[in-house]
């Protein structure tokens, strides 16, 4: 798949006549980490006998708890769990306190169904290289799930350090590596990723940090699809993930949004979509948009769902609602028909909900963008709840999202980095949703799907993206 306005041919048979035309949607995303399209319930994997100094486990019903979707995932098999750790290094990047993270992987997983672990410490990128090819091919049938821990040092957002100063990507090669395997289709993969630019540094105390302009806490984004994969939508009805989205967002408004993902994912599935949207999130608290509702909304006979996180975000003032929509350039041939849709159905769903007018910005500019943004970064929103952010566009996978005039800003850069720079914003939740597409080029609902099949993930990452542990 290309960036917006390159070529894609047509199958030259299509296995099904549709008469809805649909174009595919690029998306520029960098994700920390992903929901499951099921729950994902690991007390199924516990020991009937735990007992440990450091560990105290009890097993709770699945029944006992509120259930974000109807079913969970069969973890009735054992668990693989496949760990690599380098901590020796160069002075530069050695890990002197690897061992006892080590140390309380195996105290965990002693209470949990695995075979013995895959231990895979201080190898050569020759070794990594083996290893994952050998994982790529393995049988895993008879295993319930893959757990996967990383840890090392990390140079950038994209690669890992092996033993001998060669690194290796996380997402273009391991993660790969673990979802081309098609024994391990439709079964959760796991990954607990512990790596830093700078986790040889110890400050004895927290001052001693220097503090990050961008505060990346209490930021939810939702992307209309996988890093580097294609997107759809309808030339008449819109964009497939923002009509879903806004949907079921508004639908299930007193739920945690964090419940949301699954169900957004199935309304692809059911239809034979090829499409897995993402979730990136940092929110330390439930996110309830029921308690945006305007007076005239509110249904106090409904009990609001518990909480997921025992937290609420206040939001019994106003929200900001910021929306950049392209759907026309100066190079016609990038003009996204249908994408006037999205725009309006947003406009509808909100006037369910306490914001101002809302802050619509329509096929403008890089310049623009970026002096708007520079702009949102000063505000002071004391006065606000939450900030809502809708960007729809074409993507790039560098990251980059198309301006009308063909210059390209910067999703993290430009967008989240502007947005969590606001000290006004500290504490309050910040939704982000981007729909970024490809342009016009057509492709069947039903065409090959990648190799990579990128659902039923988890990654959970110790640090956000370009940030130090």
């Amino acid at each position: 798949m290309g960036c917006a306005g390159s070529k894609h041919q047509e199958p030259k048979k299509e296995k099904k006549k549709s008469t809805t035309e649909i174009v595919t949607d690029a998306q520029v995303t960098n994700t920390s980490a992903l929901l499951v399209t099921k729950e994902t319930k690991f007390t199924h994997l516990v020991h009937s006998t735990i007992s440990s100094e450091n560990f105290q486990v009890q097993t709770v019903s699945s029944t006992s708890s509120t259930q974000p979707v109807q079913c969970n995932y069969d973890l009735s098999n054992n668990a693989y769990v496949l760990v690599f750790r380098n901590d020796k290094f160069d002075p530069m990047h050695s890990r002197q306190v690897s061992a006892n993270d080590m140390k309380q992987i195996k105290e965990f997983c002693q209470h949990y169904r695995c075979d013995r672990l895959d231990i895979n410490e201080n190898n050569t990128i020759a070794e990594i290289n083996s290893k994952m090819e050998e994982i790529s091919e393995r049988d895993f049938t008879t295993y319930s799930c893959l757990i996967v821990f990383i840890m090392g040092s990390k140079f950038g957002s994209a690669t890992i350090l092996a033993n001998d100063g060669e690194y290796y990507s996380f997402k273009h090669y391991v993660l790969e590596c673990c979802t081309t395997n098609r024994t391990l289709d439709i079964k959760p993969k796991l990954f607990i990723i512990l790596t830093g630019e700078q986790d040889n540094t110890t400050p004895s105390t927290i001052e001693t940090i220097k503090p990050c302009m961008s505060f990346k806490l209490d930021t939810m984004i939702f992307e209309s699809s996988y890093q580097g994969t294609a997107s759809f939508r309808d030339m008449k009805k819109g964009n497939f993930f923002m009509q879903f989205f806004l949907r079921l967002v508004h639908k299930h408004n007193r739920e945690s949004i964090m419940k949301i993902y699954p169900l957004l994912y199935r309304e692809f599935l059911r239809r034979s979509i090829p499409q897995t949207p993402t979730l990136t999130t940092t929110l330390r608290k439930d996110l309830i948009l029921g308690h945006l509702l305007k007076p005239c909304e509110n249904m106090p006979t409904i009990p609001h769902e518990p909480s997921m996180l025992r937290e609420v975000y206040d939001l019994s003032n106003d929200a900001y609602v910021l929306v950049f929509h392209n759907d026309e350039f100066e190079d016609s041939a990038f003009n996204r028909p249908g994408s006037a849709k999205d725009m309006e159905r947003i406009q509808q769903v909100l006037q369910h909900y306490r914001c101002d007018k809302l802050d619509i910005n329509e096929n403008k500019s890089k310049e623009y963008v970026q002096q708007k943004m520079a702009e949102i970064s000063q505000k002071d929103f004391t006065p606000y709840s939450c900030l809502i952010v809708f960007i729809m566009s074409h993507g790039s996978i560098n990251d980059t999202i198309l301006a009308s005039d063909g210059k390209w800003f910067y999703f993290q850069e430009d967008i989240v980095d502007k947005c969590t720079s606001n000290r006004t914003f500290n504490g309050k939740p910040k939704l982000l949703v981007l729909q970024a597409c490809r342009g016009n080029d057509r492709i069947v609902v039903d065409a090959i799907p990648p190799r990579s099949d990128k659902v039923d993930l988890v990654i959970f990452q110790s640090t956000y993206q370009g940030k130090i542990s």
